[in-house]
């Protein structure tokens, strides 16, 4: 392999304003106050600062898959929300993006579900960022094709929805792109999706899935569906290896870094006495 790879930092999903998203430690908001983090949010603030010493301390390229804010949280009145103000989510984003951003040469963002973005967010907070400007104008496109040292990378956020049968997602993604390299110039050699909050990875010949971690924790919509829909906290890194096409070494490669989550709530019920006597009370 060669030497010196170029190196890619890759976040996805922090949703900074939800209750159970990243929210920077000490933020001012906009009458001066700071808000108190949950136990969730203290979590996620010690696994962030974690994370920042994990990453290279120098970045080619950051990337972030999308879902940077929460959104207004119209759905539920904005009661599951640090604040529904996308204003001040923006601000907390650039603040706690910002000393990422700072490492890297070059910074991609996407958009995200449509639910979490108003108009305005995601393509703010990448401006405010210093992000690349698609060619199109956005600060934060629906996707970015992007070649670096021959290698094509497309960055997106939502990869068809699978809690399952995972893997077959991911091929069929492979598959459309292989349908549609004609037309769009070019063959990918690797997929970078946000969206399902959790890390996979699929590879197919010569080209490359990657979903990427989230930075939020298991939301009230998640639980409905609690043991299927379970988050993956962290990033990834992403190391490419341009020389080595056509030689039969790996053009790419990656880490991943993961957090356990906390622990599950749990509601211990006490039996006392037997029989008319026996009595149950929580503990």
């Amino acid at each position: 392999m060669t030497e010196k790879p170029i190196v890619l930092g890759v976040i996805s999903d922090p949703h900074f304003g939800s209750l159970w998203g990243l929210w920077p430690k000490n933020h001012r908001n906009k009458d001066g106050g700071s808000r108190i983090l949950n136990p969730g949010q203290e979590y996620l603030s010690e696994c962030w600062q974690d994370f920042q010493t994990w990453l290279p301390p120098k970045l080619d390229v950051l990337m972030v898959a999308g879902d940077a804010s929460d959104g207004d949280g119209r759905k539920d009145a904005g009661i599951y929300q640090v604040t529904p103000d996308v204003d001040e989510q923006v601000d907390a984003g650039v603040e706690a993006l910002g000393p990422l951003a700072a490492r890297a040469d070059l910074l991609y963002v996407v958009d995200g579900t449509r639910y979490h973005g108003w108009p305005r967010d995601a393509k703010t907070l990448a401006q405010k960022l210093g992000a690349v400007q698609h060619p199109v104008g956005s600060y934060a496109p629906p996707v970015w094709s992007i070649e670096v040292g021959g290698v094509y990378i497309e960055l997106w956020h939502k990869l068809s929805d699978a809690q399952i049968y995972t893997a077959q997602a991911m091929q069929r993604e492979t598959m459309f792109s292989r349908t549609v390299a004609e037309a769009k110039g070019f063959s990918t050699d690797l997929i970078i999706v946000g969206h399902w909050h959790s890390y996979r990875a699929y590879e197919d010949g010569a080209m490359t899935v990657l979903t990427v971690p989230c930075w939020e924790l298991q939301t009230p919509w998640a639980q409905a569906k609690p043991n299927l829909w379970m988050p993956n906290i962290g990033g990834l890194v992403v190391y490419l290896y341009p020389d080595n096409r056509g030689k039969g070494m790996r053009l790419i490669d990656w880490e991943k870094r993961i957090y356990p989550l906390p622990k599950r709530e749990v509601s211990h019920i006490a039996i006392t006495g037997t029989g008319k006597k026996r009595k149950l009370t929580t503990t």
